[in-house]
């Protein structure tokens, strides 16, 4: 490979250009969540973050032999790559995880052997909307161990819209839970998921 100019290349790929004022913002979450947790005193088991990532049904791998110096790296794909599922995780402060929830790109629910007890959702583009958000509320959140008792909460997520409607901030706030929303442009440095779990856990399912 040295002889012929190739070495192991890493795919190129658009960063998310973060805002000019991002370290004020950033300041003023933490002051944000810290002044929560000192209000609430809340045990880490009760604070969670969740998010939305695509699970693509082509994982083709980021690494690839090409020339050395070159700036574009393309790799083949299957052409599934836009074939995608939306895969919904949640992670608590205690290090525990949540019933992960998948969205399926259709109208019905699939037929499949659901043996783990993952929560099985279908939406017309596969994405996460307000139906999908009240589904994870009940299936997800309020059987969580604890959840019964709905003990005061703070759950960390993005400005997706679909988090945000009227409807599901009513049955946020019916399970007594507290909202810290990151801003806009932020969630690679201040969502934990985006941090440091949905890598790994796309890794493994491509490893499988």
């Amino acid at each position: 490979m040295k002889r012929t100019g190739l070495s192991l290349r890493q795919k190129t790929t658009l960063a998310q250009q973060l805002l000019e004022d991002y370290e004020e913002k950033l300041v003023q979450f933490h002051r944000f969540v810290i002044n929560l947790r000192k209000e609430h005193k809340y045990p880490l088991h009760v604070i969670a973050n969740m998010d939305e990532t695509p699970l693509t049904f082509d994982m083709p791998p980021d690494r690839t032999i090409h020339n050395t110096g070159e700036k574009t790296i393309k790799i083949r794909t299957m052409g599934n790559k836009k074939n995608c599922v939306t895969v919904v995780l949640t992670c608590a402060g205690d290090g525990s995880k949540l019933r992960p929830m998948v969205i399926f790109k259709r109208k019905t629910l699939p037929k499949v052997a659901n043996k783990h007890g993952i929560v099985v959702a279908a939406q017309e583009k596969g994405w996460m909307d307000t139906e999908g958000m009240k589904l994870w509320i009940d299936k997800v959140w309020h059987v969580r161990c604890g959840g019964l008792e709905r003990r005061r909460s703070l759950l960390v997520f993005d400005s997706f819209e679909a988090h945000m409607t009227d409807r599901v901030k009513r049955a946020l706030e019916c399970e007594n839970m507290n909202l810290a929303v990151i801003p806009g442009g932020l969630t690679s440095i201040l969502q934990p998921l985006d941090v440091s779990l949905n890598k790994p856990f796309k890794d493994g399912v491509r490893k499988r």
